[in-house]
């Protein structure tokens, strides 16, 4: 029960703080599942970042951050029913549709239910079988949340001693969440990270599903779920317990705010602060997500100022900024003030790879940007995974291209051409760094990690194809 409510009370505070910026005078049940899902992953990333910055201030693990969080949603409550007191009332529109249509939505609301329903047991049942998760989910995430856990005033102690195998410098958004959820029930049970990768895993699915009904329609939502759900890999690394879901629901995201923030010409600044603490989140569960930051920018930089002028960059620039902030110092602390004691170790570790990339001079760099070995090794690699990864989306994605053409429904988004361009800049960006490792060990590194980041990117990819794709009654 307590771990319930450790996971129910940040999730329903980040519910509050969403509806509070929802654009318009939206109803308490419009959007209501889409605010859900933003508020899943919102809720779970704050209250990790939270429980670590009261780790920082306080000095040790302690109960009284149990009714820091009560307070929080208490405040949040009071003002999201201030602020809403006047507005619940519903602008749902029903769809009137031909019996044709509404036959075709059974039946695919019925393969939605049926594909869940395999997904969800083939996750409970690698859970039986490997409750601890990978490698990367016992041997960082849950390792670093035990040391937080049992270290009480000595909890630093996990990012002092590192082992050869363990990574002192690794977000913690993953270990700081299991251990918060710990702190709560009183003991380390497995239910913690297993609940926590489910949602994860889950709000995935479901903001994919949600956010293309709402902004294109049902049918477009329920396949792309279905797509995403027919991943086997997707729901491999969610029973996992790895980061790299987690990173994926942060990038679908950020994708889904910006098509909700160009849609129509109000200015809604309350979901670009958002989108800020949404890229944080990002960086704070994994490395990658400096790279999603540094994407946004430029994307941004791009699409308003062609449409809007610089000026009005910067004033998005500067409320992102806001979101985004909080959640960046406190990665900085950790990263360059917790864990600098073991530079030397980095080093160590990292050898040939970051500090080679670092100490190499510009011919150096040149030679490497320009070989054109590692362009075929490395694009050679990126197909392959990409065939293992969606095989049967090669075939599909362009049938689907060719019979329904593109909708004309979201043409005039420019959130589109926000999403497309993020993407398409991390890509690049993980590209550009396997280019930059040394060759020796880059096929190594390749074959460890490719998979992996084509899957964060997914969610979105699929998210934005279905987004232009045209619906079918688009084409009758």
């Amino acid at each position: 029960m307590l771990l319930l409510i450790s996971l129910a009370v940040p999730i329903a505070t980040a519910f509050f703080i969403v509806s509070m910026v929802w654009p318009g005078k939206d109803s308490f049940k419009s959007d209501f599942a889409v605010k859900t899902c933003l508020s899943i992953g919102l809720g779970l990333g704050l209250s990790s970042w939270l429980f670590f910055t009261c780790l920082v201030l306080s000095g040790a693990v302690t109960k009284y951050f149990i009714w820091f969080d009560l307070i929080l949603l208490t405040i949040f409550l009071i003002l999201f029913l201030y602020k809403k007191k006047n507005a619940f009332h519903s602008n749902l529109k029903s769809e009137c549709l031909s019996l044709d249509r509404k036959c075709f939505n059974y039946f695919l609301y019925a393969g939605f239910i049926i594909v869940s329903l395999i997904t969800i047991i083939s996750f409970v049942l690698r859970m039986l079988n490997v409750p601890h998760g990978s490698w990367d989910a016992w041997n960082i995430y849950n390792l670093g949340a035990r040391f937080i856990f049992r270290g009480a005033a000595e909890w630093t102690t996990a990012f002092s001693n590192p082992y050869d195998w363990s990574l002192p410098d690794h977000p913690l958004l993953i270990t700081g969440g299991v251990a918060r959820a710990w702190n709560y029930v009183g003991n380390e049970t497995l239910m913690a990270p297993i609940l926590q990768a489910f949602l994860f895993t889950s709000a995935t699915v479901m903001l994919m599903v949600f956010s293309l009904s709402r902004l294109q329609n049902k049918n477009q939502g329920l396949i792309a779920g279905m797509v995403l759900l027919g991943t086997p890999f997707f729901i491999y690394s969610g029973s996992s317990l790895v980061a790299d879901v987690p990173v994926g629901f942060y990038i679908l995201a950020t994708v889904v705010l910006y098509c909700f923030i160009d849609e129509g010409t109000k200015k809604k600044p309350g979901l670009i602060f958002i989108c800020g603490a949404m890229a944080g989140c990002a960086a704070w569960t994994k490395d990658e997500g400096l790279l999603l930051i540094a994407s946004i920018f430029i994307a941004r930089f791009i699409v308003v100022t062609l449409q809007k002028g610089p000026g009005a960059f910067f004033k998005e620039a500067v409320i992102f900024s806001a979101g985004l902030t909080p959640v960046l110092i406190i990665i900085a602390y950790f990263k360059f003030l917790l864990v600098s004691q073991n530079i030397v170790y980095l080093k160590d570790q990292l050898t040939p790879a970051i500090t080679h990339i670092l100490n190499q001079d510009f011919n150096v760099l040149f030679n490497s940007l320009t070989d054109i070995s590692k362009y075929i090794i490395i694009g050679k690699t990126f197909l392959v995974k990409f065939y293992d990864l969606e095989k049967w989306m090669l075939i599909v994605f362009p049938v689907f291209i060719l019979l329904m053409g593109r909708s004309d429904k979201k043409r005039n988004n420019p959130g589109i051409y926000t999403s497309l361009l993020i993407l398409m800049i991390m890509f690049c960006g993980y590209f550009t760094v396997y280019l930059v490792y040394p060759l020796d060990n880059l096929e190594w590194l390749l074959e460890a990690t490719t998979k992996r980041l084509l899957l964060q990117i997914l969610p979105g990819s699929i998210f934005v194809f279905f987004l232009i794709i045209a619906a079918p009654e688009e084409t009758t």
